[in-house]
């Protein structure tokens, strides 16, 4: 994750310090500060950001309540506090802001980008996976001592869990099947429809999980099918794995 580059990136811009056209030709670098994009403003931070009408379908969904008239007016820390008039919206801001000027960098130096269409999806997407890891990392430092035990040398032992996506009418299944080495046999991660609460109330009680599997299970939103590994995790999970291991 790259949260402490997102906080700087966002000081940068409310203090008018990202290298924009506009900025670099005031410091004499170069003669020409019209957006390459829309080509009828000068490129500052807010107009790379949220005025250019190259970019505006990025902000319709999720920013529509913003007075545009008002924001495009200001300067960028202007259009913050109008953010913050909804505190809970700021970090997704953040994180679109952050994705639009890495995108705008590639589209400069010709490198391959991300489609306006999927900015959003992919910011949230990073958001919620950068919940995922702070829930997890709380939850194992409050763990400490509830360690994952190892099966005996002639079996295996399989975790399980679940993951409820109220957003979108979804669940997520998590399974890891594990060795007496705590060596993983096999992963799934699966997205299905939201179950009736008699199926969860039933899942809840037979519960077993771990945080590997309870991890897989949340992954499970970012997936479009079943997804299974074969004597290994995404190697995003692997952190996990070693976290979970207690070895009597």
């Amino acid at each position: 994750m790259c949260w402490g580059k997102i906080k700087h990136f966002m000081q940068k811009a409310c203090t008018n310090a990202l290298l924009t056209k506009e900025n670099l030709k005031k410091r004499k670098i170069i003669d020409e500060d019209m957006c390459h994009q829309c080509s009828t403003q000068p490129k500052s931070s807010l107009h790379a950001l949220w005025d250019c009408a190259s970019i505006r379908q990025v902000w319709v969904a999720d920013f529509h309540w913003i007075n545009r008239h008002l924001a495009s007016n200001g300067t960028f820390e202007n259009l913050l506090d109008l953010v913050l008039e909804k505190p809970h919206m700021l970090e997704l801001f953040a994180v679109i802001t952050w994705f639009l000027w890495s995108r705008g960098n590639k589209v400069r130096l010709k490198q391959d980008v991300l489609p306006l269409n999927r900015v959003v999806f992919e910011a949230k997407r990073y958001l919620s996976l950068h919940k995922l890891v702070r829930m997890t990392k709380l939850q194992l430092s409050r763990s400490a001592g509830m360690k994952w035990r190892l099966p005996n040398r002639i079996g295996y032992k399989t975790n399980f869990d679940g993951a409820m996506f109220h957003d979108t009418g979804e669940a997520g299944l998590g399974i890891v099947i594990q060795n007496h080495e705590g060596e993983v046999i096999a992963a799934l991660s699966e997205k299905i429809p939201q179950p009736s609460l008699v199926t969860l109330l039933e899942l809840l009680a037979a519960r077993q999980g771990n945080f590997v599997d309870d991890i897989l299970a949340k992954r499970a939103r970012f997936c479009s099918s079943l997804t299974v590994s074969m004597e290994s995790v995404p190697l995003d999970i692997s952190t996990f794995v070693s976290a979970d291991k207690h070895i009597s």
